[in-house]
């Protein structure tokens, strides 16, 4: 009986692994803004004082519940270089065409990082050199890079 038991729990440990493959927890935001959190990290979700928290074996982040609208699962996209207009990368910059650009940055993780940004003549220039070795995201007026800082 033990090893039946056993067998049982080994065999649904390894479909719950495969499962999770591929798969991820997606929390979008108002601002149209989406985080991604792979369930191999076993993401769990809670909720307390007016807070959603996300807890994975990577990361906490925690996000003001007015702020999401939706947190679904699904296959994961991987996000691939995206058209952002004109742009360039030059050193540890990205100059992008356009004053007016809307630029955010996250970590793979989901949390939002600083980036420096100025509007030289008709250009903005992105500075990445306050950010650490790893992967971003970098938002450019709703559309996604990926970069990494190596």
């Amino acid at each position: 009986m033990k090893k039946l038991a056993l067998t049982f729990c080994l065999a649904l440990g390894c479909m719950l692994t495969h499962a999770a493959d591929g798969k991820s927890l997606f929390v979008s935001f108002n601002d149209g803004t989406r985080v991604e959190f792979a369930l191999s990290t076993t993401p769990d979700i809670s909720f307390a004082n007016d807070k959603m928290t996300v807890t994975t074996t990577a990361t906490t982040a925690s996000y003001d519940l007015w702020t999401v609208s939706t947190f679904t699962y699904g296959a994961t996209t991987g996000i691939s270089h995206t058209e952002t207009g004109r742009m360039t990368v030059e050193g540890d910059h990205i100059i992008i065409d356009g004053t007016a650009n809307n630029v955010t940055a996250y970590s793979i993780d989901g949390k939002a990082v600083h980036v420096s940004t100025s509007v030289t003549g008709d250009k903005t220039v992105v500075a990445l050199d306050n950010l650490h070795k790893g992967v971003y995201i970098i938002k450019v007026n709703n559309k996604a890079i990926k970069i990494t800082r190596r």
